[in-house]
């Protein structure tokens, strides 16, 4: 019986061998870690070309290849050879290959890239392998940040236009789309090229007291960093700008701004002052006429291709005083025609307004007018030339005075226009009303009824 006990000893200590001493498994791979350095870190121009060095030391396993990409906003422009070893940009990343650097052994690439239009700091990711193709595990600095952002400068300003229509760079009329640009400095403006950008628009001044809309898409900037607004059809699709309000001309404007429309933090100058009409039109040959208001203008033998203008405001507004006078309308009217000829005004008013009006709408009707204290047939001269003794007013608030207002005289029966402002005549409408033909110089003077 040796046999069956010499068996169960073996099996007792094979038992104990397989218990006491575990099986060897596959071999895990040791962790490693490569330390980094971009330099400058700081202080990057936004939107230029700018130096950057990074070096990069493994400290356990050696060093084959590594790719490091740029921040969102950077484009690399070239690459400088690394010693023994392959540097290229591909894909849009610094890309070397070919290494064989020891642990503690330390590798230098100095590249060439167009920073970020955003200011703030930025992580360059890496991604560095061994020979047997095992990802380290980065330590140091990858980050570069730039000082500043780019900004938006209008190449074209926006002019006078009629509420609620494109708004571009001539005065309510065909005209070149208004332009922005994104730029890398306003000192010394570059185009940034190399990252295009949706930009947009926001009111500057607005003297509707926030009541205004102004409705504008997005717009991206193209190879030569300008974003294009033209299209007249479909804000919601496209990059329109329009505004739906009116403003007191002369004595408001409206002003736009351009940022980013996803970088918001991009800006850049108001641009220039402008007005909205609530009509308008450009003279056709050498007339144009325009009805506003339940009102007719018309400039007989004016300027081809000038422009004509109204919109109706409160007397609030304006602040135009008539004094002794009853108001019929507690409207006025502002016009501009950018022409020298006089405009020849009819004006209506209707049954209810004369019944309103002192003596039950028996007496004449007067008009009140504002001449704006600027140029030859403005202001106190204009007045005096007529005879009228006139009453100088602020009428945008602002502490200076700034217009001229009286009753329009009546019009000599030779060269009426010639004599403007004044009234050239007037008749009943066939219903209870009236119609009042005047004339009122050139430019953009206000009147009232």
């Amino acid at each position: 019986m040796k046999v069956p006990r010499f068996r169960f000893v073996s099996f007792v200590l094979v038992a104990a061998i397989v218990g006491l001493v575990p099986m060897a498994g596959p071999a895990s791979a040791a962790a490693a870690t490569v330390v980094t350095d971009l330099n400058p870190d700081t202080g990057l121009p936004p939107g230029q070309a700018s130096s950057l060095s990074f070096s990069i030391t493994p400290d356990s396993r050696t060093l084959s290849r590594f790719t490091l990409t740029p921040p969102s906003g950077y484009e690399l422009v070239s690459v400088d050879p690394v010693a023994g070893a392959t540097s290229s940009i591909t894909g849009g990343a610094v890309v070397v290959t070919g290494l064989s650097a020891s642990p503690s052994q330390t590798t230098t690439v100095t590249f060439s890239a167009k920073t970020s239009c955003a200011d703030g700091t930025h992580t360059w990711p890496l991604d560095a392998r061994d020979s047997q193709n095992r990802a380290y595990s980065p330590t140091g600095d990858r980050q570069s940040q730039v000082s500043g952002s780019c900004a938006l400068v209008f190449l074209n300003n926006p002019s006078n236009t009629k509420a609620g229509e494109l708004i571009t760079s001539g005065d309510r009329q065909a005209a070149d789309a208004i332009q922005v640009q994104l730029v890398d400095d306003l000192a010394t403006p570059s185009p940034v090229t190399h990252f295009p950008m949706a930009v947009t628009f926001v009111l500057g001044n607005d003297p509707s007291a926030g009541t205004a809309t102004l409705s504008v898409g997005t717009e991206t900037t193209d190879a030569n960093g300008v974003a294009t607004f033209n299209d007249e059809s479909d804000t919601a699709e496209g990059d329109g700008l329009e505004i739906n309000l009116a403003n007191v001309a002369a004595f408001t404007n409206f002003t736009l701004v351009p940022r980013g429309s996803v970088l918001t933090s991009i800006t850049g100058p108001a641009s220039v002052g402008f007005d909205i009409w609530e009509d308008a039109t450009r003279c056709n040959g050498a007339n144009c006429t325009l009805s506003h208001d339940g009102d007719e203008y018309v400039v007989p033998g004016g300027q081809a291709g000038a422009l004509l203008s109204a919109s109706t405001f409160s007397t609030s507004e304006s602040n135009i005083n008539c004094a002794g006078y009853t108001e019929i309308t507690s409207d006025v009217v502002w016009h501009e025609y950018t022409g020298t000829a006089p405009v020849l005004v009819k004006i209506h008013i209707t049954k209810t307004e004369m019944k309103a009006s002192a003596n039950n709408g028996q007496a004449l009707v007067k008009l009140c007018v504002g001449l704006l204290d600027e140029g030859p047939l403005t202001g106190e001269a204009k007045w005096a030339s007529l005879g009228v003794a006139a009453d100088h007013q602020d009428s945008d608030g602002d502490g200076t005075d700034d217009i001229w207002v009286a009753l329009a005289p009546t019009c000599p029966n030779q060269n009426p226009s010639g004599s403007a402002p004044c009234i050239a005549r007037q008749y009943g409408d066939g219903n209870g009303g009236s119609w009042t033909e005047a004339w009122i110089p050139g430019g953009d003077p206000p009147r009232r009824t």
